[in-house]
């Protein structure tokens, strides 16, 4: 929001400008989320609820990236701050408790 203007701003401003620097190509591209305007908004507004404890979901319909968006997400929260580690669990239709 550009609290000058009074006017909400685009959200692409909060990409890093230089996302190919950081690029690792000994890692797989699975490692990466590639800062859209969709992933930018979404991980601004699920990193604003996690700072005040509150629990998020991404609904949406397959290959939209959900999971994408939150891997990225816990891997720059845990890359950050020591407090959080992170644990993959895949899911499918045949997941059961007893599975798990």
């Amino acid at each position: 929001m550009d609290l000058e203007a009074n006017k909400p701003e685009d959200w692409s401003k909060l990409s890093d400008s230089d996302i190919i620097s950081t690029i690792d190509t000994s890692k797989s591209i699975q490692s990466y989320t590639i800062p859209t305007v969709e992933t930018i908004s979404a991980s601004f507004l699920m990193n604003q609820f996690i700072n005040i404890k509150h629990c998020t979901i991404l609904v949406g319909m397959p290959g939209t990236g959900k999971t994408q968006i939150i891997k990225g997400l816990l891997n720059d929260l845990c890359a950050k701050n020591p407090i959080y580690i992170q644990q993959i669990i895949n899911f499918n239709f045949y997941t059961d408790a007893n599975a798990l």
